[in-house]
């Protein structure tokens, strides 16, 4: 065979080599942030895409569809100091892939973080009655507070909902009434004791001012000069 037939074919067969590892499919409902020699170059939409191989080029996919996070759950103290077990879920979409792949390292992860901080703060500010009664107030403030703190990452928070909330267990209530209960017996026992104790220091100063008096009568007249 001719060798300038077998370069060619080897140079043919290498080509389609690499063109084939630079084709990328990206999905309908992802979008693909390419970086070029490690620097943000372009962000291609669904279909086949092509980029440049051997690593010069590189697609990060992004999920753009609307995903629900379940944050983990938390033991928290309202404003009236009681402790609750809060379990919440939050919905998030990616407005700006560029921004979430390049403003925080990961996105996912922060957003979660960020939803726990203001959960905490929220939660602590109200009290367990208002918990109760208008949760939708805290789910709207919770979610403000996080979509402003996310959105210069491109990213949009579309709803963050307290699903449950659980009172703690009043194992310490039977604990603190009995320290109650105690100290009102105790309170009255203390008092008596200590009136006793005034009568009887009272007694004795009385005793020994009528010991005395007698003393200073009985004592001869100083004679006069």
């Amino acid at each position: 065979m001719n060798l300038t037939l077998i370069v060619t074919l080897a140079i043919v067969a290498v080509a389609f080599l690499l063109l084939v590892s630079g084709l990328r499919i990206v999905h309908e409902h992802e979008r693909g942030a390419v970086f070029r020699f490690g620097r943000y170059a372009r962000l291609d939409g669904p279909g086949l895409r092509l980029i440049l191989p051997l690593r010069f080029e590189r697609m990060v996919r992004v999920d753009a569809r609307t995903g629900l996070t379940d944050l983990p759950a938390q033991e928290l103290t309202t404003a009236d100091q009681t402790t609750v077990r809060v379990t919440a879920s939050m919905h998030s979409q990616v407005l700006n892939p560029q921004l979430a792949l390049t403003k925080v390292a990961d996105y996912r992860d922060a957003i979660v973080q960020i939803a726990q901080t203001a959960l905490r703060s929220v939660i602590s500010r109200v009290t367990l009655n208002l918990l109760l009664s208008n949760r939708t107030f805290v789910n709207e403030t919770v979610q403000r507070i996080v979509d402003d703190e996310v959105e210069p990452w491109g990213v949009k928070v579309l709803l963050l909902e307290v699903k449950e909330v659980q009172v703690a267990t009043p194992a310490q209530a039977p604990a603190d009434t009995g320290a109650q209960s105690s100290a009102v017996v105790v309170l009255p026992v203390l008092l008596e004791i200590q009136a006793k104790l005034a009568r009887t220091n009272g007694a004795a100063s009385a005793l020994e001012s009528g010991s005395a008096a007698p003393a200073d009568s009985s004592l001869p007249p100083m004679p006069s000069t």
